[in-house]
């Protein structure tokens, strides 16, 4: 029987945002990976709430198949989490953003960051629910 830690849960998903609020602000990519769009902040509408929302509600499920995908590998341990996002990066992450990306036209730098957040973001989580589980 699968015991899902609902706290660390939704600590996972707020991570989540925190650090793609952080990855893709002025500290860190935005002006790369607006320039790689060949966008100006302007372009986007930050009052939508659409793009909240999916991140949000994708988050949710994405942790609760992750912490389901955790305790049937037995992961225990920090590093056995990483090992874990890594291969959902290579096996999963990558395979779905590289092709869209560059049948788009879209220049290799946005994969690039977009890729990298994506492995930061399972590692954080991987981590997180692999550390913080219901026993």
């Amino acid at each position: 029987m699968t015991k899902h830690n609902h706290s660390a849960i939704v600590v996972a998903v707020i991570l989540h945002q925190v650090i793609g609020f952080l990855w893709y602000s002025d500290f860190l990519f935005v002006h790369q990976w607006m320039a790689g769009l060949g966008k100006k902040p302007s372009d986007f509408d930050m009052s939508n709430p659409a793009p909240f929302i999916a991140d949000i509600v994708g988050w949710f499920f994405a942790s609760y198949f992750i912490s389901w995908l955790v305790q049937r590998a037995e992961i225990l341990s920090f590093n056995q989490s990483l090992g874990l996002a890594v291969l959902l990066w290579v096996g999963v992450a990558l395979p779905l953003l590289a092709p869209h990306y560059l049948f788009a036209g879209i220049h290799t730098s946005v994969l690039l960051i977009d890729a990298m957040n994506a492995l930061v973001q399972l590692a954080a989580t991987c981590g997180l629910l692999a550390v913080w589980r219901k026993r």
